[in-house]
């Protein structure tokens, strides 16, 4: 919620051995079993001056090395994709292996509970990293970006080709005033946009102080450099299992909403009472409403309940037969 948006001009023990026991049986019952080609249990290497191992569960799929820190999580801790990367993959012991980047000066140490499983991880690494774009051009812009790894990147090619309608955007506005309403939002972001794809063209709909409720075309967005004003762009891909029905609903909502003002007041805040569309709206308040004309949010929660970090995962979001994928940052600097 852009409440204060700028005026923007636009070896194991048996310890070990019974902890991967026990996260394996867990790990039976969630949705980490779609299409990987490999995955399990490791432990990865913390930094510092005391060094200490942690389980982290690894996939290795369509090129990408991520680990997670549960099961149950559907964002990484860690995510290197090979596309965007140059890679180096050395073994250090029998059971461990490291993980080497181009203009990163941190190595990441892998470990596994026998040499066979460590020797296949690496197997199997190799085989993603060779013939990968990063191996063959050796590129180095990501890798020399603070913490590239805790995020999975897309380039602007690759977001503007999977971009649907009803995906999520989120911002991170540069300055002090959108900082302030971060702290105040416990949030990472201070605003929130609902994507829209119509005849190849990507857009949003969002409210902004400045204008209100409006569609803003990917292109107007990027011709005018409105996305500098941003530290960064985060990408969250909605799945629906009616994607078409969402689109006619969006399509709708579109023209309900378009030209109405932008609301932010106390009154609506710490209310219970539902969105009065005619009133206006406030960036989350928006999409809230839109997921709630779609039935993939409970009607019985007002939409100016929510904020930008329910859309984040930083707070609950109850979707209704839909679920969102994991964050995603925009990077302006890989092709």
């Amino acid at each position: 919620m852009n409440i204060l948006r700028p005026n923007i001009k636009r070896s194991s023990s048996t310890n070990d051995i019974n902890r991967i026991n026990f996260f394996e049986e867990s790990f039976k019952q969630n949705s980490f079993t779609e299409n990987e080609v490999k995955s399990g249990w490791l432990e990865k290497q913390t930094k510092g001056v005391i060094k200490r191992w942690q389980l982290k569960f690894c996939i290795l799929k369509s090129n990408t090395f991520s680990y997670y820190s549960k099961t149950s999580s559907k964002q990484p801790s860690g995510c290197f994709n090979f596309k965007q990367l140059f890679i180096q993959i050395q073994a250090k012991t029998q059971t461990s292996f490291s993980i080497t980047i181009t203009g990163c000066k941190r190595n990441f140490l892998f470990r596994a509970l026998n040499s066979e499983e460590a020797s296949e991880w690496i197997t199997s690494l190799r085989l993603h990293i060779e013939g990968s774009l990063g191996q063959t051009c050796n590129i180095e812009m990501l890798s020399l970006q603070k913490n590239f790894w805790k995020f999975p990147q897309i380039s602007v090619f690759e977001f503007l080709d999977c971009a649907k309608t009803g995906d999520i955007l989120l911002f991170k506005t540069n300055g002090l005033i959108s900082k302030a309403q971060r702290t105040v939002t416990r949030s990472n972001y201070d605003h929130v946009a609902l994507l829209i794809k119509h005849s190849g063209y990507i857009a949003f709909l969002e409210s902004t102080r400045v204008i209100g409720v409006n569609v803003l075309f990917w292109e107007e967005f990027i011709e005018k450099q409105w996305h500098l004003l941003y530290d960064y762009l985060v990408y969250r891909k909605l799945m629906v299992k009616d994607p078409e029905g969402l689109e006619n609903i969006v399509k709708t909502f579109i023209t309900e909403t378009m030209g109405k003002k932008f609301n932010a007041s106390i009154k609506k805040i710490i209310g219970k009472r539902e969105t009065n569309g005619n009133e206006g709206y406030f960036c989350s308040e928006l999409v809230a409403s839109a997921y709630k004309k779609a039935g993939i949010l409970p009607s019985d929660v007002p939409s100016s309940n929510y904020w930008p970090g329910n859309f984040a995962g930083e707070r609950p979001l109850f979707l209704i037969n839909a679920s969102l994928g994991p964050l995603t940052r925009i990077n302006f600097d890989i092709q």
